[in-house]
């Protein structure tokens, strides 16, 4: 390859001059290329430069045999045929060409190269995570086979009961009832030989499905991560859609898969009167459609990325924390005068030192957060981190929550105050039923809030009436509160080990438990442009983040 043809262009067949350098990437760019790369999340920097001789460019390697004859069908894009897949856009969680990023992904803001979604696989959990949604799906069928075995097994003998009950009642009547006996043998063996028949082939084909997995699961486990390159990559992602197909199969034969019960009813005929029996019986046959488990596709959330709060800095807990632009993320810590952001996966850290604590961080607008450091709110520039004003000193701030220009603290106990962003005035107070611990507010102005005593969450209404909103047997001190785009409210329930959903009507359901991984949770945070759910574990040791679907 010359150096004097742009990289992109190149990859996708086509001989394209170039006159500019990616620095991020380290290749040529022509004009075009480089409109692409100043528009994807974390925007490349482009600069004129000198053409390079040929040796400044990293020599091309061939595909792995083995990623090649997985991904030789999936190497140009689908939707054009002239063009390399070489982006990854994380709101579809889909590899995409240049072009599809022009007509079908222009208001995506979280499109990235197939290099660094590479780089954010090695550095994160993504294998892990596929992982174990392969080991899950494998227990899951286990279970099913057990299941429709044993009920096979019961059918069987079910099926002898009713042979003996026959034979029983054959024994007191004439040979002449030789006929109708046979008649209603043969119709137990025929039923029964088709339910074993479908229920072994269901079997069989999960068996098949189970080996697959086994042999992925095999493959997947033998990676590691600084080993990943782009085939490897498009492998774990075929592998990925090779088990959302699968479960997809699995989980309609959940749906589909049934124990028969079998029963023979003796005919009026036969206890009566022997000698005018025309019909030894009825054969009763009851399917039953069985939920053998509750995956995570059914809960409509899954793990995405895990780290530890010790990624922060050594013995680090966090307590609160928000969604910032560029997949970052800003927390409060425990006992330091410091704001830490950090990537989505933990790395990157800056460290923003302060003059007193931070209490509570909400994003206020798409460049700014307000943060709550006791007696004052102060406004920071999420992206150089610095402090930008302080809006108030006037006050004991905790909680904080926003919407547009509206801003709502905890402010004292047991009140709520909206204060105004722009020189820090009390616009209205609340005094609330309850003390305020955590706060989020939904898109129409509705606060919803855990509180310091009791194991209820309260809403207050964007008119100011307040009402108990939920409380459950399964949640006790609740916490962390978070609101999705759908206006569904999510609390962390701290004693209970577990995260419950609750929907706009209040009514809610545990979505995660100490089964999933769920201790101490504390502090949540929801994004609703790219509908993931952060909970803070561990007492502010570890961090999760969900994709909620």
């Amino acid at each position: 390859m010359s150096a004097e043809l742009c990289a992109g262009c190149f990859r996708d067949g086509l001989e394209t001059s170039a006159d500019l350098w990616c620095t991020t990437c380290s290749e040529h760019v022509c004009k075009s290329c480089a409109d692409v790369h100043k528009k994807l999340s974390s925007p490349h920097n482009i600069v004129k430069r000198e053409i390079q001789n040929s040796q400044d460019f990293p020599k091309q390697t061939s595909l792995r045999e083995s990623a090649a004859n997985v991904h030789s069908s999936t190497e140009h894009c689908p939707f054009h045929s002239d063009k390399t897949l070489n982006l990854w856009c994380n709101e579809h969680d889909k590899i995409i060409c240049y072009k599809c990023v022009q007509e079908e992904h222009s208001n995506c803001t979280s499109i990235i190269s197939i290099e660094q979604a590479i780089i954010e696989v090695q550095e994160g959990t993504q294998i892990l995570d596929l992982k174990k949604e392969t080991l899950e799906l494998m227990h899951n069928m286990e279970k099913i086979m057990g299941e429709l075995n044993n009920a096979l097994s019961e059918s069987l003998t079910e099926k002898q009961k009713i042979k003996d009950k026959i034979s029983e009642i054959r024994k007191q009547i004439n040979s002449h009832l030789d006929y109708i006996e046979v008649k209603i043998l043969s119709e137990v063996e025929e039923t029964c030989k088709d339910y074993t028949q479908n229920t072994n082939e269901t079997v069989c084909s999960m068996r098949h499905m189970y080996e697959d997995l086994t042999t992925w699961r095999h493959k997947i486990g033998s990676v590691r991560p600084h080993q990943i390159d782009s085939n490897i990559f498009r492998t774990l992602k075929f592998v990925k859609l090779e088990t959302e197909r699968q479960k997809a199969v699995v989980e309609d034969v959940q749906k589909k898969a049934i124990t028969r019960k079998m029963e023979f009813r003796p005919s009026e005929e036969v206890i009566n009167f022997p000698n005018l029996v025309h019909s030894m019986g009825i054969l009763d046959v009851t399917d039953t459609v069985h939920t053998y488990f509750r995956s995570d596709s059914d809960r409509c959330i899954s793990l995405l990325k895990s780290f530890s709060s010790s990624q922060l800095g050594e013995d680090m807990r966090v307590f609160r924390c928000c969604f910032i632009p560029n997949n970052r993320l800003l927390f409060c810590a425990f006992n330091e005068n410091c704001l830490y952001s950090c990537k989505t996966d933990g790395s990157d850290v800056i460290v923003m030192y302060l003059d007193h604590q931070p209490l509570g961080v909400a994003m206020c607008d798409s460049k700014h957060a307000v943060v709550t450091f006791g007696s004052g709110i102060q406004l920071i520039d999420t992206q150089t981190m610095t402090v930008v004003k302080l809006i108030t000193d006037d006050g004991n701030f905790w909680a904080v929550c926003t919407l547009g220009e509206k801003m709502w603290v905890r402010s004292q106990g047991w009140t709520l105050s909206n204060i105004d962003k722009d020189n820090g005035r009390i616009i209205k107070q609340i005094k609330t039923l309850f003390d305020p611990r955590d706060t989020f507010m939904n898109k129409y102005g509705d606060i919803f809030c855990s509180s310091n005593y009791g194991d209820k969450v309260y809403m207050v209404t964007s008119t100011g009436q307040q009402k108990e909103f939920y409380s459950s047997h399964d949640l006790k001190l609740p916490k962390g509160v978070a609101v999705d785009s759908k206006g569904n409210v999510y609390v962390a329930g701290y004693i209970t080990y577990n995260i419950h959903k609750i929907s706009s009507k209040g009514e809610g359901e545990v979505i995660l438990s100490f089964e999933d991984g769920i201790k101490q949770p504390r502090g949540l945070s929801y994004n609703g442009e790219t509908n993931e759910l952060l909970v803070i574990l561990d007492d502010g040791k570890t961090v999760h983040i969900y994709k909620t679907h």
